[in-house]
Protein backbone atom coordinates (compact mmCIF):
# COMPACT_ATOMS: atom_id res chain seq x y z
CA UNK A 1 0.00 0.00 0.00
CA UNK A 2 2.93 2.15 0.68
CA UNK A 3 4.47 2.19 -3.02
CA UNK A 4 0.33 2.97 -3.84
CA UNK A 5 -0.06 5.89 -2.40
CA UNK A 6 3.53 6.69 -3.10
CA UNK A 7 2.70 6.52 -6.59
CA UNK A 8 -0.82 8.63 -6.39
CA UNK A 9 0.93 11.01 -4.50
CA UNK A 10 3.66 11.42 -7.37
CA UNK A 11 0.58 11.62 -10.13
CA UNK A 12 -0.81 14.02 -8.43
CA UNK A 13 2.47 15.93 -8.18
CA UNK A 14 2.92 16.21 -12.05
CA UNK A 15 -0.38 16.67 -12.83
CA UNK A 16 -0.76 19.80 -10.78
CA UNK A 17 2.67 21.13 -11.13
CA UNK A 18 1.75 24.32 -13.58
CA UNK A 19 -0.62 25.73 -11.42
CA UNK A 20 -0.18 27.11 -7.98
CA UNK A 21 -0.55 24.27 -5.76
CA UNK A 22 -0.77 23.45 -1.93
CA UNK A 23 -0.59 19.94 -0.79
CA UNK A 24 -1.42 18.81 2.50
CA UNK A 25 -0.35 15.65 3.17
CA UNK A 26 -1.11 13.55 6.45
CA UNK A 27 1.86 11.17 7.59
CA UNK A 28 3.11 9.83 4.23
CA UNK A 29 5.51 7.44 5.77
CA UNK A 30 2.58 5.18 6.42
CA UNK A 31 3.17 1.46 4.82
CA UNK A 32 7.20 3.20 3.51
CA UNK A 33 10.30 1.56 4.98
CA UNK A 34 12.69 3.61 6.61
CA UNK A 35 14.97 3.91 2.94
CA UNK A 36 11.84 4.89 1.31
CA UNK A 37 10.83 7.71 4.04
CA UNK A 38 14.58 8.87 3.81
CA UNK A 39 14.02 9.84 0.04
CA UNK A 40 10.69 10.69 0.05
CA UNK A 41 10.89 14.96 1.04
CA UNK A 42 14.20 15.04 -1.84
CA UNK A 43 11.73 12.79 -4.42
CA UNK A 44 9.29 15.51 -4.22
CA UNK A 45 11.71 18.39 -4.21
CA UNK A 46 13.39 17.28 -7.07
CA UNK A 47 9.68 16.94 -9.22
CA UNK A 48 8.65 20.12 -7.91
CA UNK A 49 11.69 22.06 -8.52
CA UNK A 50 10.90 25.68 -10.35
CA UNK A 51 6.97 24.83 -9.97
CA UNK A 52 4.42 27.20 -7.63
CA UNK A 53 3.85 24.06 -5.79
CA UNK A 54 4.25 24.07 -1.74
CA UNK A 55 4.03 20.99 0.69
CA UNK A 56 2.70 20.71 4.45
CA UNK A 57 3.42 17.20 5.84
CA UNK A 58 1.91 16.16 8.94
CA UNK A 59 4.51 13.23 9.79
CA UNK A 60 5.86 10.80 12.95
CA UNK A 61 8.91 9.89 11.29
CA UNK A 62 12.29 10.25 12.69
CA UNK A 63 13.50 9.38 9.01
CA UNK A 64 11.76 12.21 7.54
CA UNK A 65 11.88 15.10 10.52
CA UNK A 66 15.60 14.28 11.13
CA UNK A 67 16.73 15.08 7.63
CA UNK A 68 14.37 17.94 7.18
CA UNK A 69 14.55 19.77 10.83
CA UNK A 70 15.27 23.37 9.89
CA UNK A 71 12.19 23.15 8.03
CA UNK A 72 9.82 21.67 10.66
CA UNK A 73 7.77 23.00 12.47
CA UNK A 74 6.07 21.15 15.81
CA UNK A 75 2.66 22.33 16.52
CA UNK A 76 1.49 22.36 19.97
CA UNK A 77 -2.22 22.16 21.26
CA UNK A 78 -3.69 25.47 22.68
CA UNK A 79 -4.50 25.25 26.28
CA UNK A 80 -7.80 25.82 27.36
CA UNK A 81 -9.00 28.86 29.50
CA UNK A 82 -10.03 26.66 32.41
CA UNK A 83 -6.26 25.42 32.57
Amino acid sequence: TGEKQLILLLCSIVSTSLERTIFIVDEPELSLNAKWQRKLISTITDCIRGKPVQFIFATHSLHILAQHDDQAVQLIPLTSANE
